[in-house]
């Protein structure tokens, strides 16, 4: 689940991000259409005001695949399969 929002408030421990600070998230589960979600700071980036939410949150997704999906290893062909 991807999101863009404004961060509320911090737990005990959390550096990364300030209240009142635009982030967005990738993280599992549900809840991007919730009021409010809480977020592993570490699943969270912080955005400019420059960036549009829609485009923020499509972004997030695009870089996903490569970096967590496995290789995709396909057999080499044999000299003697062509």
């Amino acid at each position: 689940m991807e999101g863009v929002g404004v961060v509320e408030g911090t737990g005990d421990g959390v550096s990364r991000f300030a209240v009142g600070q635009r982030v967005g998230w990738m993280a599992g589960g549900q809840g991007s259409f919730s009021d409010y979600v809480l977020v592993d700071q570490m699943k969270a980036v912080g955005l400019p005001d420059s960036i549009e939410d829609e485009v923020a949150a499509a972004s997030l997704m695009q870089a996903l695949p490569p970096t967590i999906s496995p290789p995709i290893r396909t057999p080499s062909p044999k000299a003697t399969s062509w």
